[in-house]
């Protein structure tokens, strides 16, 4: 029988009696006897797996009320965009929806009620102002030659701003050659949410067409059952994740802050709101769903480690723990709460243990022995 470099030797039985307590004291080998429960995975397998460890310490930790959320703007950060005119309303963009970007001053809607009621709002209003317009360069003319009172060239200038001010209102910027409408533009950059109008419909005058969000400051509004009323004066931050990435997000890394949170119960609801503003890192839309974790009082000596050395199976949780070189066994846990990044571990390990971070997954295959190692060759 021939073997490769890095042979590595598998116990079947690893699940069933986890991690051997008894350390090693000399570089083990190919050939060497392992203890039940333990793995051997090679430095070249390692590598190949990224696998990465870290020592466990006890460390500050803050307890946690995981609860559920949303993202929403900031009451200064979003602006209503209002109907100008009666009429219906044709997209400038067929991509307009929920969580569109638009540039400042770019055309998204047109009104336009030539074929509703007594005619097109906006030809009449440019209409007036082209007339307003014309009289006011007259009453110009007549001022300078003192053909009018000052009181006549005050009225033809009211008018005219007026006017002005009205067709600005409906696209000022439309020639008789294209307005079609009353044009609606983005006043500044930014993100459309709650389109309350489709593409065809009918509005009022005055009516609610969307919201534009600036996104640089939203608010993270979490939804926390009554029970834990007592525990809200003691929240200090929050983490949260979202469901379009595997992120954990920090309020502490954008100046996040508590707003307020609920003092009020009511009998219709079993939940008291807890509202923080941050900064929007340009990832986040406001209407997202976010699963929070609400960050309360330290413990001074929690044991943590990073969520993803977690091993769940059939509901009972282990990590895996490097023993000595290449030889590494799993271990089974009981966890405490989570702040979203990081899990105490209440039992299980201690402090100066060596806990594999990265490369989990194919740590456990090999225990499964669903991997062929990396140089191992049978030959008969």
């Amino acid at each position: 029988m021939n073997t490769g470099k890095y042979t590595a030797i598998i116990i079947a039985s690893v699940f069933a009696a986890g991690c051997s307590h008894t350390p090693h004291t000399q570089k083990d080998t190919h050939t060497d006897h392992l203890a039940e429960g333990e793995i051997r995975f090679t430095p070249q397998q390692a590598s190949n797996a990224g696998l990465k460890t870290e020592k466990v310490t006890a460390a500050p930790f803050a307890e946690v009320i995981k609860c559920g959320g949303s993202i929403i703007s900031a009451p200064d950060d979003a602006c209503e965009i209002i109907a100008p005119a009666t009429g219906i309303v044709t997209y400038e963009n067929p991509l307009l929806a929920d969580g569109y970007k638009a540039s400042a001053g770019e055309p998204l809607f047109t009104l336009s009620s030539s074929s509703v009621g007594s005619g097109d709002a906006a030809y009449k209003i440019r209409a007036a102002y082209k007339a307003a317009e014309s009289q006011y360069r007259r009453a110009v003319s007549l001022k300078a030659e003192k053909l009018i009172t000052a009181a006549e060239y005050e009225q033809a200038e009211l008018n005219y701003r007026n006017a002005k001010a009205a067709y600005g209102a409906v696209g000022g910027n439309a020639t008789d050659d294209t307005l079609s409408g009353a044009s609606v533009s983005a006043p500044v950059a930014g993100y459309l949410s709650n389109i309350t109008v489709p593409n065809g419909g009918y509005v009022q005058e005055g009516a609610s067409l969307a919201i534009l969000s600036r996104n640089r400051t939203l608010l993270l509004q979490a939804e926390v059952e009554k029970d834990h009323y007592r525990r809200l004066s003691k929240v200090k931050s929050a983490n949260f994740r979202i469901p379009y990435d595997d992120t954990t997000y920090k309020l502490a890394e954008m100046n996040g802050r508590l707003a307020t949170y609920g003092r009020v119960s009511t009998p219709q609801s079993n939940y008291l709101p807890v509202t923080f503003r941050f900064d929007n890192n340009g990832e986040i839309l406001p209407g997202t769903y976010a699963e929070i974790y609400l960050l309360t009082g330290e413990k001074k000596d929690a044991v943590t480690v990073p969520e993803k050395a977690l091993v769940e199976e059939s509901g009972v949780y282990y990590l895996y723990l490097r023993r000595h070189d290449d030889i590494y066994c799993r271990s089974q846990v009981t966890t405490g709460g989570s702040d979203g990044e990081r899990i105490e571990i209440l039992s299980g390990i201690k402090p100066g243990d060596e806990v594999v971070t990265d490369g989990v997954h194919q740590l456990k295959q090999a225990a499964h022995g669903n991997v062929i190692p990396e140089g191992h060759t049978h030959s008969h």
